[in-house]
């Protein structure tokens, strides 16, 4: 079965009526709209949430599946065995009663599943970290909700179960610094044991041991359980790590790039000078170049004789430049970044008079991608960076040229007949001001961690990283598509090219147009100005073959003279004679040269005239 398109779940589930028929409490219900008044959305993992209001003002979340496989994943099976989980254990507050309907919405007709959840009120813990750190910023806060976090891992693990994708997004705060776990896609239960259910993502990569791969036990969340303690336990005492190593919207202050390399980490290195985390900080480093099997041990300081391991691949988020319209409708949906450089930007007002901020990454009369804010966003947006323009326009003005990256589920939306990729921005504080270095980072690893591949002859079979939603997982090997074969030489081509500064291509010289070799004005030198001295030559790049029709390139002796060589052509000894070739004939009969007409000493207007004369004397004489 096919699953819909988002933009096919935003159009059903705007008519409750029609989309809802078959649940009785939602039927009657109205979906929760953005200023653009389109049904608000978010994604995680394989499923978009949209929040419907029932008609007794008590509000669900409602996730509608949209990637294929679903059959595969068993979420039937998955989401049973965690509906009897969660209603046999109601000392775990923290987590929420999940339903499963497999005719849960209807769209064009046909019945799709849907897991359905109350909604819990609260803020997810990154957005609550960075109002934390825009705040009083009390310890005694950060310190409960770390210790609520603790705490809940600790009851999972002792129920037999596991979470499966501890992260920011998937951890809610609420006002009494409670903490609700939601996305249960890649839950683990100890009652799967013999069902076949196998694990159906690893994790959100910045969260994640980099040799977790296809783990599936209750002990999953055990590294990603020690990433957010550690960070939160840093930021009591030392706020400022946020701003240096966090705020991005896709991690705290540790990213994939730590784990992989965590002798060169600057937040290890930053972490080893906070002595009240320092030992904590210090074992999170040596559990990354642990093998898994050993993780826990190492965490808990027993595991001395732990063996080592490492050459684990980075892990790497889905990169799309703004730029890219087709790709990004096309993955409508999905929880990716994008880059770009803002062109335009404006706030206008929306659905019901909300404000919508619209900041467009391209021509926004073509459909390009734009990052779109909300109410009181697009407000701080306007306070921040706007102005006013002599037509009473809220403009941008500040934002215009900012070369940024946004992380989150990419929307579609519709405006005049055209298709607009859009991505949410819910935080301003999440949009920088990137240089080129960051967005090189953004789009590659360093060459060290993970050296380019060589371009293979045909599709095969090799170790890549399947990149998730809001899950993008850890290493593991997979059949890589032709696509995504493609994407990871561009990026590792992309790398090379910022790293190597001879790779930059040189302006061409304006060409100099004169119509003979005489025309050419002499060449002289100033009688004060010295010779010109012979540039240094530049590196040549190995040849590693030798064209067609022409011998190896002989080695140069110790007296040859030492002349600059272009780096961006080979060396090559000049080539043989060539022997006279015989002359083809045209494709065309050359012109014919005929002989030019001579030019005749008669007057024959003089002629003309005289005739002229006689006839009109002729014709008088007649008349008379």
């Amino acid at each position: 079965m096919r699953l819909p398109s988002l933009l096919s779940y935003q159009g059903a589930v705007a008519n409750p009526p029609i989309a809802f028929r078959n649940v009785d409490l939602l039927r009657t219900g109205e979906p929760v709209r953005n200023a653009q008044g389109m049904p608000s959305v978010a994604s995680g993992g394989f499923a978009a949430t949209f929040a419907i209001d029932s008609a007794s003002k008590q509000r669900f979340a409602v996730r509608c599946f949209h990637k294929q496989g679903h059959d595969e994943r068993r979420l039937r099976d998955r989401y049973e065995h965690i509906h009897r989980f969660v209603a046999g254990h109601p000392d775990l507050t923290f987590l929420i009663d999940a339903v499963y309907q497999a005719d849960g919405v209807m769209v064009n007709g046909t019945g799709f599943p849907t897991v359905r959840m109350r909604w819990s009120t609260g803020e997810m813990l990154g957005v609550w970290v960075e109002d934390w750190i825009e705040g009083d910023q009390n310890p005694v806060a950060i310190e409960k909700v770390r210790v609520a976090i603790a705490d809940a891992v600790a009851a999972l693990r002792a129920a037999g179960a596991a979470h499966g994708d501890l992260q920011h997004g998937n951890i809610l705060v609420g006002q009494d610094l409670s903490i609700t776990l939601i996305d249960y896609d890649g839950m683990y239960i100890d009652t799967f044991a013999g069902t076949g259910l196998p694990a159906i993502e690893q994790g959100h990569r910045n969260y994640q041991h980099p040799g977790r791969g296809g783990r599936f036990d209750s002990g999953i969340d055990t590294f990603a359980a020690a990433v957010i303690d550690v960070s939160l336990r840093a930021m009591r005492y030392q706020p400022s790590l946020w701003d240096d190593f966090g705020g991005t919207g896709e991690n705290l202050i540790f990213t994939a790039r730590d784990f992989v390399d965590p002798e060169n980490s600057p937040v290890f290195a930053a972490l080893a000078g906070i002595g009240e985390v320092a030992d904590a900080a210090a074992r999170l480093q040596r559990a990354c170049r642990t093998d898994y099997d050993y993780v826990e041990a190492v965490l808990a300081g027993t595991g001395a004789g732990a063996p080592t391991a490492g050459d684990f691949a980075l892990a790497l988020g889905q990169i799309v430049a703004g730029g890219e319209r087709d790709e990004l409708l096309r993955r409508a949906g999905e929880t990716i970044t994008v880059y770009g450089r803002i062109q335009f930007g404006i706030v206008n007002k929306g659905f019901e008079g909300r404000d919508v901020a619209l900041l467009n990454l391209g021509d926004y009369r073509r459909g390009d991608f734009t990052i779109v804010a909300h109410d009181d966003v697009a407000g701080q947006l306007f306070d921040k960076y706007g102005e006013f323009s002599k037509y009473g326009k809220r403009l941008l003005s500040d934002l215009k040229g900012w070369q940024v990256a946004i992380t989150g589920t990419v929307v579609t939306y519709v405006n005049k007949g055209v298709y607009v990729p859009q991505i949410e921005l819910v935080r301003v504080g999440l949009l920088r001001n990137l240089t080129d270095q960051q967005i090189a980072a953004l789009k590659s690893p360093p060459p060290a961690v993970a050296p380019a591949l060589p371009r293979p002859a045909r599709p095969t079979k090799t170790a890549v990283v399947r990149p998730n939603s809001s899950s993008a997982q850890a290493a593991t090997v997979v059949p890589p598509t032709d696509r995504s074969a493609a994407q990871t030489r561009m990026q590792a081509e992309l790398s090379r090219l910022y790293e190597n500064p001879a790779m930059r291509a040189r302006p061409p010289a304006a060409p100099v147009r004169r119509t003979s070799p005489s025309d050419a004005p002499p060449r002289t030198r100033k009688p004060d100005t010295p010779p010109p001295q012979p540039r240094a030559s530049r590196p040549v790049r190995p040849v590693h073959a030798t064209p067609p029709g022409r011998s190896a390139p002989a080695t140069p002796s110790a007296n040859a003279p030492d002349r600059p060589t272009p780096h961006h052509r080979p060396a090559f000894p000049p080539p043989p004679p060539r022997p006279p070739q015989p002359r083809l004939p045209a494709l065309w009969p050359p012109p014919v040269n005929y002989p030019a007409r001579r030019r005749s000493s008669v007057r024959w207007d003089w002629v003309v005239f005289g005739l002229a004369f006689l006839g009109l004397l002729t014709l008088l004489i007649l008349v008379v």
